[in-house]
């Protein structure tokens, strides 16, 4: 991992450098680092003299100034700390001499190694007052300190490399650093610095394992590296309290400094020996680890007699999926990123992932786009550039077949029946989606009754003796559309796996905003060669595709296949409720904030822990006095929403809804793993598509029993919401590491929400990653009221006017995906722009 930190004070880091700082074989010495430090005459060990003038901005023997304002300059630097995954720390605590020190020099060298890449990549320093040129420098000025322990002192074995706010540039001239640039590369950095551990440590004979996007040693067990993760628990807590998920964030540096105490002075030999007998003590011996590096060395004779082949290679190939596999368009760093962490587990290490990647760039594997705003270069490839335009094609192709158009007796006598009277924007939306062509777009806004209207489309095409189904990418909204428009539904997943559209069928997809183009391209060629209808339904101004998004938003212009708009909202009973949702919409989060602020529905606390109390209690009331009610909360983030489930439960455990008696699972939501109780009268829902089981993603329901197996699995009977019952077993229904697709379901994310209507109050849990389109679904769910639960600490401001304004700029900013074609059209604009002025 890799964390970056400006460096605040000279005094707490020139101890890092002091000769007599470390007593009694304590922490080794300060090494120099950095192409620039060469420069300086700075080689080996880091003397503290030389090293405070460095960060004032001086030479070494503070002869010359490197940059203006030097000793005055109160930004110094930065520290770049590379900590080795939990599981190496641990084994590097445990190993004999001989191996702990191999593991420190594979832990350096890929210390090094992210060093030098962020030389190469980030390394960006400005010219002149205003700082518009931007220029690249030839190298850091850096010193490196290795660490033995967290400050809770566990054994963590991590390097700070403090990089001086000073860098040399091409002309021989020296400056400041960009440090935009830093933040913009670390995650790469910090992937290719375990790319190259790793690959040390498969030299070294040892077994390597995905965890995530990282790896992890398989010798050592969870139960260690979870019993050392003191400190990072201690920056967890706090980061919980401000709201935030990130360690690499403002709120991370805060949370970082709140729970530091003093470093203790480090006696190496004295800490070995007693987490030898710990570790022991656990059950993890030195004689674990050597037995199991004798085996890996069998194992990989074994695959060296081609007995067992390497489950993934890094090549051109497998970093072109794994890049674009959620995005259309992707950075350069995202390209090294996605190759080091293909290497982590394929071996290579950083040379071999940075030569792939350059590979990839220029052998025209990808496309450049240019640079957006921040300067960082933009790519996508000819795969993507072919799906997006076989989807666009396809669409086109369908518009112009010409056999749906229905007798107008029949699409009034469809308007005629529906149990309230419709607009004319929603008749005209009726009519468009009942003409010959066979693609027809409708758009509308959240709550404005698109669902609805298409009772009347299906009902007049079932009267014309058209078939007529629905889908939706979510199980919640195709259900809500099989309420809505009378029609049965299935996800996009089932639909797409069965094939079951039959000939001249009219297909209805709701929240057509959340398909990405691949799905969206087989959909339409689904359609095409069952000579049917296909009629999107959404708003591009929601949430969009998780991966490969932008295709409603381009595909509803009006030079590419147009749309028709229901714009007035319907589903709030209040007229100023539906101000609100219109106002959020629009982006005038100000307005918006402002009725909420005068209902007495928007509310604040001093952090995250009294922001979700005050809305369980908040909720809790509601649900007392309003029994005839529903009720919805909401939170952008899966460790959000489990907090609040927890809450949830607790609160209908001491109630005897559900059972005091409960069971512990490690659950998978969306590849994310949590562990989740549950016990009779549970609400969950089901995380996986499973159709032979009759399990499909996004089913609610309650455990109605549970059964202990003499296998140790659990059998759980569920019945689902629409009344049917099902069966789940612990050992059948879970990925490839026996993690159970299902969790709790008293909250959810506001992305699976879309497509709910509640009939009563929703409860929203606001951080600040919300944007435009998150806030505008999750505060357009109800017929009644929004309550917006705002955590202060989260929010970087002194006064409340202040954390309006933080709000409203957060609120109204619009995140919306473009197709990589619309990138290549805007590109190919500006080069022609450019060719005319010269």
């Amino acid at each position: 991992m890799l964390t970056i930190s400006p460096i605040r004070s000279i005094k707490y880091y020139s101890d890092l450098a002091k000769e007599d700082y470390y007593l009694d074989g304590g922490e080794p010495n300060g090494v120099w680092a950095g192409k620039a430090s060469k420069l300086l005459d700075l080689t080996g060990d880091v003397e503290t003299e030389y090293y405070i003038n460095v960060m004032h901005g001086f030479t070494p023997n503070k002869q010359y100034q490197l940059c203006q304002n030097a000793g005055t300059n109160k930004r110094y630097g930065w520290d770049l700390t590379f900590s080795a995954p939990k599981s190496v720390s641990a084994v590097w605590a445990r190993a004999n001499n001989e191996l702990k020190l191999k593991i420190q020099q594979a832990h350096f060298q890929g210390a090094k190694a992210a060093i030098s890449f962020i030389e190469d990549n980030a390394a960006v320093s400005r010219r002149n007052k205003q700082g518009l040129i931007r220029e690249k420098v030839t190298g850091l000025v850096s010193a490196t300190f290795e660490h033995a322990t967290s400050r809770a002192q566990d054994p963590q074995l991590h390097t700070h490399c403090l990089v001086a706010n000073v860098a040399p540039r091409e002309d021989g001239s020296w400056g400041t650093l960009e440090s935009r640039d830093l933040y913009l590369w670390h995650k790469a950095a910090g992937t290719l610095y375990r790319a190259e551990l790793s690959s040390q440590l498969l030299s070294l004979g040892f077994e390597i394992e995905k965890d995530g996007d990282a790896f992890k040693l398989p010798v050592v067990p969870d139960e260690i590296s979870t019993h050392y993760s003191k400190r990072g628990e201690m920056i967890k807590a706090e980061l919980a309290k401000r709201g935030n998920a990130k360690s690499c964030s403002k709120s991370g540096d805060v949370a970082a400094l709140a729970t530091r105490v003093r470093k203790e002075n480090v006696n190496r030999s004295v800490l070995y020996q007693e987490w030898h007998e710990e570790l022991d003590e656990l059950g993890f011996t030195e004689n674990v680890i050597l037995k199991k590096l004798s085996q890996s060395k069998q194992e990989t004779l074994s695959w060296l007699n081609e007995i067992e082949k390497p489950k993934i290679e890094l090549t051109l190939d497998t970093l072109e999926e794994h890049v674009s596999k959620q995005k259309s368009v992707f950075r350069m760093q995202d390209i090294y990123k996605s190759a080091a962490e293909i290497a982590q587990v394929s071996g290579g290490g950083a040379e071999k992932s940075q030569e792939v990647a350059k590979e990839f760039i220029e052998q025209k594997f990808s496309i450049s786009l240019g640079l957006d705003e921040k300067h960082n270069a933009l790519f996508t490839t000819q795969a993507v550039i072919d799906n997006e335009k076989a989807m666009i094609n396809g669409a086109k192709e369908l518009r112009k077949q010409n056999k749906f158009m229905l007798d107008h007796h029949v699409i009034n006598a469809s308007i005629a029946i529906k149990s309230f009277p419709l607009s004319e924007e929603q008749k005209e939306a009726v009519f468009s989606a009942c003409q010959n062509n066979a693609f027809d777009i409708i758009q509308g806004s959240a709550g404005a009754g698109k669902s609805a209207l298409m009772d009347c489309v299906s009902n007049a095409y079932k009267e014309s003796g058209f078939k007529v189904i629905g889908c939706s990418i979510a199980k919640s909204a195709a259900n809500n559309l099989a309420e809505e428009a009378n029609i049965d539904t299935f996800t996009i997943a089932k639909l797409l796996k069965d094939k079951s559209l039959t000939e001249n069928s009219i297909l209805i997809i709701d929240e057509a905003g959340q398909m990405g183009t691949k799905d969206l391209r087989k959909i339409i060629d689904l359609v095409n060669s069952k000579k049917s209808k296909l009629i999107l339904i959404g708003e591009d101004k929601q949430l969009d595709a998780i991966e490969h998004g932008g295709a409603l938003k381009y595909l509803s212009q009006p030079e590419i296949l147009g749309t028709t708009r229901v714009e007035t909202i319907k589903r709030q009973r209040e007229p100023w409720a539906r101000e609100i949702v219109a106002n959020f919409r629009d982006g005038k989060a100000d307005k918006a904030l402002q009725v909420l602020d005068e209902k007495g529905l928007l509310n604040f606390s001093d952090n995250a822990e009294e922001t979700k109390d005050l809305l369980i209690e908040k909720w809790n009331d509601f649900r007392i006095n309003n029994p005839n009610k529903k009720s919805l909360l909401l939170a952008q983030r899966w460790q959000d929403v489990t907090q609040l489930n927890e809450r949830v439960r607790n609160i209908l455990k001491d109630e005897g809804k559900v059972d005091s008696k409960e069971v512990s699972l490690k659950c998978s939501v969306s590849g994310k793993t949590f562990i989740n109780k549950f016990a009779i009268g549970e609400r969950i829902r089901l995380t996986k598509n499973d159709y032979s089981k009759s399990l499909s993603n996004g089913d609610l329901g309650n455990i109605v029993n549970i059964q202990a197996k003499v296998d140790g699995s659990y059998d759980f009977k569920v019945k689902l919401d629409n009344g049917n019952k099902v069966a789940v077993n612990t050992d059948e229904y879970c990925n490839e590491d026996g993690h159970l697709y299902m969790t709790q379901a008293y909250a959810m994310t506001v992305y699976a929400s879309q497509g709910l209507t509640i009939d009563g109050d929703v409860f929203v849990y606001y951080t600040s990653g919300m944007d435009r389109a998150n806030t505008y679904v999750a505060c357009s769910r109800q017929k009644d009221n929004c309550h917006l639960f705002v955590n202060k600490k989260e929010i970087d401001a002194v006064d409340q006017s202040e954390i309006i304004k933080q709000l409203v700029s957060f609120m109204s900013n619009d995140k919306k995906n473009n197709l990589a074609i619309e990138h290549v059209k805007r590109r190919s604009e500006k080069i022609e722009e450019y060719s005319m002025t010269l």
